[in-house]
Parts: C-alpha cells; structure tokens; sequence
C-alpha cells in the first residue's frame, strides 16, 4: 500500500463510519490539522518526526491494516550517494615514479612551503575567531535583551480566541518535560508529558499552563500554532488563555 492510497483510504473509512473531524480530535486526541494534512496526502505539512506514529494511531483508530507502512516511508528517503572517481591503474604506476624523481631539496622546499602556508591559514582563521568572540561579548547582553522583548511582543500581540467560543488546547512536546493544566480553575493534569504524544484540552472559559521548558512544547490554540514560547530552556509560570486573550508570566 503506497502512502497516498493509505490517506486517501483513512477519509474514506472516516466518513463510512460516520466520524466527523471533532470526533477523531476526541478519540485519538490528534490535532485537527494533523488529521486534515494526513486524509488530504499532504504529509509534507507533518513533522516528519511524528508522521509515522501520527498514520499508525489514526489508522489503528479506524482499524485499517498497514502492515507495509514502515517499507513504504523507508522508500520515500533516499539519500543521493556521490560517485567516486577511479584511477585508471596504468596512471598510478607513473605519478608514483614522477613523484620519487623529484631531488631531495626540491621536496624539502616543498614540504616546508607547505608546513608555512598551512600554520598560515590556521593564524588567520584563529584570528578571525578571537576578533568574532570578542565582538559577541560586547553585544550579548543587548541581543539577548532585545531577543526576549521580541519573544514577549509576539505573545502579547497575539489575537484571542472568539468571545463566547469554547477553547481548545492541543500541545505536543519535543521532549520530555513537566505541566500543569488547570482548566476553568481545576487542575486537569499535573505530571511529566513525554515526546511526540499529542495532548488536547477542551474548556469553556480558560485554559493555564504551567511549563518546565518552553522551549520544549509546540502549542495550538483552536487549530492555530503559537509562536515558539522561548528558544532556550526557560520554565513559565502561568500560560492563560481565555476570552480576553493570551498573557504570559515567566
């Protein structure tokens, strides 16, 4: 079964069966974008990273066999492999007595010429790599400054969800790491949320996170991707989002 015959065969099962796209959200607590880019064929949208499991829990869900799934994706990545070019072995023979009729003078210059232009390049290039160090150690504290306003810019501006829309958090982590989930002010879910598993929670006014790492976690609010909280392990304290919008407290 090639992967496009598998997408298209899971949206046709899906609506045989009679599931809407709410329904598998619930059931294989998928995200819907997910779910849509997999029926669709549209596998370059999925983090290659997940797709396999992603196929294999929505057609486990629809009970669809795919015993071939694994030498199906192994197809798809090929690696170009380049071409080694051979010596023709009558040319070996002459470069190798070419080489010893050179007099042993001339091969010490050589050799020392070489041995200078090599301790040459490697000054030059520590050089430039103590100029550059330098030139970050002056600026690092202004960059990283300037780096954290822009992260706080993009959430504070981000738009919040419809008033009056139940809102819907679908989080993945890229690792390992710690959460707490309080949903409409009742803890939900308190403890370690392991790599690539998908979680969703549903609420009717907020939803609060706790985070150990947010430079770990990939976050959609109603289908819609946050930008990334943070670039480096940072924990936060409270991320609310409610009818009013989206704050943040590290």
């Amino acid at each position: 079964m090639e992967l496009k015959e598998l997408c298209a065969q899971l949206k046709q099962k899906r609506k045989e069966l009679g599931y809407s796209i709410e329904e598998v959200v619930e059931k294989t607590k998928l995200y819907p974008s997910v779910i849509k880019d997999l029926e669709d064929g549209n596998l370059e949208n999925v983090s290659p990273a997940y797709l396999k499991g992603f196929l294999k829990i929505y057609a486990d869900f629809l009970k669809i066999p795919i015993p071939e799934l694994k030498n199906n994706l192994l197809v798809d990545i090929k690696s170009s492999t380049k071409k080694e070019k051979k010596i023709s072995p009558n040319i070996l023979p002459n470069i190798i007595y070419n080489i010893k009729a050179i007099p042993p003078y001339i091969k010490k210059i050589i050799f020392l010429t070489l041995i200078f232009v090599i301790a040459l390049f490697f000054s030059f290039k520590v050089g430039l790599i103590i100029i550059k160090k330098i030139s970050q150690t002056k600026t690092i504290s202004t960059e990283m400054q300037e780096k954290k306003s822009k992260e706080e810019a993009k959430i504070s501006n981000l738009k919040p969800p419809p008033k009056q829309q139940p809102i819907t958090v679908a989080l993945t982590a890229k690792k390992n790491c710690f959460i707490k989930v309080k949903v409409d002010g009742k803890i939900f879910f308190e403890g370690i949320i392991k790599k690539g598993v998908p979680e969703i929670w549903n609420a009717k006014k907020e939803v609060e996170l706790k985070i150990s790492d947010a430079s770990a976690v990939y976050i959609e609010v109603n289908g819609k991707p946050l930008p990334p909280l943070s670039t480096t392990k940072k924990a936060i304290k409270s991320l609310k989002i409610d009818s009013s919008g989206i704050s943040i407290t590290k």
